[in-house]
């Protein structure tokens, strides 16, 4: 918004800078058809008094060309600070979704492990069976997503390049409306 408003001050500036040289075009004795001495002493004395105008018009604009500037490194600026704060969500999402790739096949093995299907103390089994099965299964899941994760687009390219192959091929594509050649009774070759 703030920039807007410099741009909109900017816009005056021009206008004024159209004014200044308006003005001193038509304060100018040289303009008039007829000039008087009187007429060229008080264009001595506007003239500097326009030239001293412009002076202080300069640096106001000098100024507004500044604050311009401010303006665009401070966008800038936060533009940067919005994309680092982006990249620190993006890294805690990547942590919590290994934690999550971690643990969610563990807690399935164990949930699946702790139904009771037979009596507790008629178990033969002590506690390795659970990692036993729980580690490769964990493992199995962890390398399937990195896979995916990291070689995603890959693998999608190559089953639909499979689909593609798969598929019979098609020697017409539309059935042709008329055969370019005529065929006639009792003759034994084609005429085109």
């Amino acid at each position: 918004m703030l920039k807007e408003e410099l741009k909109i001050l900017g816009e005056v500036y021009k206008k004024q800078w159209k004014l200044f040289d308006s003005m001193g075009s038509i304060l100018d004795p040289r303009s008039y058809r007829m000039t008087t001495r009187e007429k060229i002493a008080e264009y001595n004395i506007q003239h500097t008094w326009l030239t001293e105008l412009f002076y202080k018009w300069g640096d106001q604009d000098d100024e507004l060309s500044r604050l311009i500037q401010e303006c665009n490194d401070v966008e800038q600026l936060t533009v940067n600070l919005i994309n680092v704060e982006e990249k620190d969500h993006g890294k805690a999402i990547l942590v919590f979704t290994i934690i999550t790739i971690v643990f969610l096949p563990l807690s399935f093995v164990s949930s699946l492990f702790g139904m009771n299907t037979a009596d507790i103390r008629d178990m033969d089994h002590d506690q390795s069976l659970f990692w036993e099965s729980a580690l490769p299964f964990t493992a199995a899941i962890v390398l399937i997503t990195l896979l995916i994760a990291y070689k995603g687009n890959e693998i999608e390219e190559w089953s639909s390049t499979l689909r593609n192959l798969a598929k019979p091929a098609k020697f017409w594509s539309k059935k042709p409306k008329e055969l370019p050649f005529t065929l006639k009774k009792n003759a034994t070759f084609l005429t085109v």
